[in-house]
């Protein structure tokens, strides 16, 4: 039996993980941006369509049958806001877990990417993203192979290493309470950023900052924003 040399292996793995029969979820509250993602992915070999859809409440119910054959991928956008991609990928993973999903969109300043896994995802695809690698991140995840873009790497590990950063002026009971992001919205609250500006800032929704405000209020036993300010003032500083 002839050996089969390296190069000629890598070319039968290539040639297997192109022609692997993956199924698709596309979930993107833009329509025109949705087609062309379904256009992209279906012009490539080995992947059907099973919904195309603008909010996560749109996935259909899958029989735990249909994920004994192909993989079935999800491909849930930043955009979406209904609820926003955050939540929706925790929705996604409770309900299904035995999806693969992939976030797309992202850009570079993005600090969701540790919430994210976190929640689930395993794929990342970049604004930015060409074509093959739209669909090379997909088949890579659909292999149970998670993927990172490397522009997103140095973000990862950055939310990493502040992940535990404490809040000057909370207490430990309180720190312990609250989220990393719920953290840094108190940050900004203190000084004085409006839910646009801080949205603005973390590269969120308006909507998903007055969550967390919500969440940071009744976690708090507080009321408004203005007591958020006030309970983590340092001692000594001013209003």
């Amino acid at each position: 039996m002839q050996e089969t040399s390296p190069e000629s292996q890598e070319t039968l793995r290539e040639r297997r993980v192109a022609t692997f029969p993956v199924s698709l979820i596309v979930i993107d509250g833009r329509r025109t941006v949705r087609a062309r993602t379904v256009a992209k992915l279906l012009h490539a070999p080995g992947f059907s369509l099973l919904a195309a859809v603008d909010a996560v409440a749109g996935v259909p119910a899958l029989s735990p049958t249909l994920f004994r054959g192909a993989p079935i991928v999800a491909l849930l956008d930043v955009s979406v806001a209904d609820p926003d991609c955050l939540a929706g990928c925790n929705a996604l993973r409770a309900t299904l877990p035995q999806l693969r999903i992939i976030i797309t969109g992202m850009t570079v300043m993005h600090e969701d990417v540790a919430a994210y896994v976190h929640a689930g995802a395993t794929g990342f695809i970049m604004q930015s993203a060409s074509p093959s690698q739209f669909v090379e991140t997909v088949r890579h995840v659909a292999n149970d192979e998670p993927s990172l873009p490397r522009a997103l790497t140095m973000s990862l590990f950055s939310q990493i290493r502040s992940h535990a950063a404490p809040v000057a002026g909370l207490s430990p009971a309180d720190q312990a309470r609250l989220t990393k992001r719920e953290r840094q919205i108190i940050g900004l609250l203190r000084e004085g950023m409006s839910n646009k500006e801080i949205a603005d800032r973390l590269y969120i929704a308006v909507h998903t900052v007055k969550r967390h405000v919500h969440n940071i209020l009744e976690k708090l036993s507080l009321h408004s924003r203005l007591e958020v300010a006030a309970h983590a003032r340092t001692p000594g500083e001013r209003p």
